[in-house]
């Protein structure tokens, strides 16, 4: 895949992620939410970093602050009630991973 189809894949994800967080943003525990606009904030700066052809280390370092903020959003579904939307959460970050590790093996 190439570098600007895996950005466009982790764009789509992160719009469709970032709609359910918004959605549910009340029913949500703070870490979660705070997580997600990590998640959102790492993406957007990926986003930046790939335009303006950013050297391999600048890019790796923002896939890697991704993915921190990916997991912290992973282990704090722990603490949502409704296991269903901990579920869908969960499910929505998922893709992310996948299109970050893309990014990655297109470097």
């Amino acid at each position: 895949m190439s570098l600007q189809k895996a950005s466009a894949a982790l764009q789509e994800y992160m719009d469709s992620f970032m709609r359910t967080v918004e959605a549910h943003a009340e029913e949500l525990p703070e870490a979660v939410v705070g997580a997600a606009d990590g998640v959102m904030g790492s993406a957007m700066r990926l986003k930046r970093d790939l335009a303006g052809g950013a050297d391999r280390e600048v890019v790796h370092a923002t896939l890697g602050t991704l993915q921190t903020f990916s997991d912290t959003v992973f282990r704090a579904c722990q603490a949502i009630a409704d296991k269903t939307l901990a579920d869908r959460i969960r499910m929505g970050i998922a893709p992310l991973d996948g299109a970050a590790a893309k990014i990655r093996r297109a470097l």
